[in-house]
């Protein structure tokens, strides 16, 4: 009896240490993400297609606003007003919404080309798309539920 008390302590002790451990390690990591690293850019900007165009296209400048007029580059802008400078480092997100059709349903292609001030392609990927298929009982209950949402504006499909 005396041997399973003393497992059972020590075990217990284990885990409170360990916890504890865990603990200052997740305030650590919080502190060290807040203060002392550097902070990521986060550049959103809606993007509308051209749908006049064969294939639909969307020109989206990765500039501050200052330096366009109607989506287009109005003056060149000096090397530290760019989001991406030379030899730095990148990811670029894309995310749509598309509304839910049976046209939207088939598999479509979505190219990204990351152009320079002058025009040239300094990168370009494709990747195929599938909208996620939704069951339609489950489809028109969401709807009920979130119609007072819809009608008044704070929801969009």
């Amino acid at each position: 009896s005396s041997f399973w008390e003393s497992v059972l302590l020590f075990s217990v002790a284990f885990l409170v240490i360990q916890t504890q451990v865990v603990f200052v390690s997740c305030v650590f990591n919080l502190i060290l993400r807040q203060f002392i690293l550097p902070k990521g850019i986060a550049f959103q900007r809606p993007f509308y297609p051209d749908y006049q165009q064969t294939h639909p296209v969307a020109y989206v400048p990765m500039l501050e606003d200052k330096y366009l007029t109607s989506g287009q580059i109005m003056q060149e802008p000096l090397g530290s007003r760019l989001l991406i400078r030379d030899g730095s480092y990148f990811d670029v997100w894309l995310r749509m919404s598309l509304p839910y059709s049976e046209e939207n349903q088939a598999l479509f292609q979505v190219q990204v080309d990351l152009l320079a001030l002058n025009s040239s392609v300094v990168f370009s990927d494709k990747r195929t798309c599938l909208m996620r298929r939704q069951n339609a009982v489950l489809r028109y209950v969401k709807l009920a539920a979130l119609a007072p949402l819809y009608l008044l504006g704070w929801l969009e499909e």
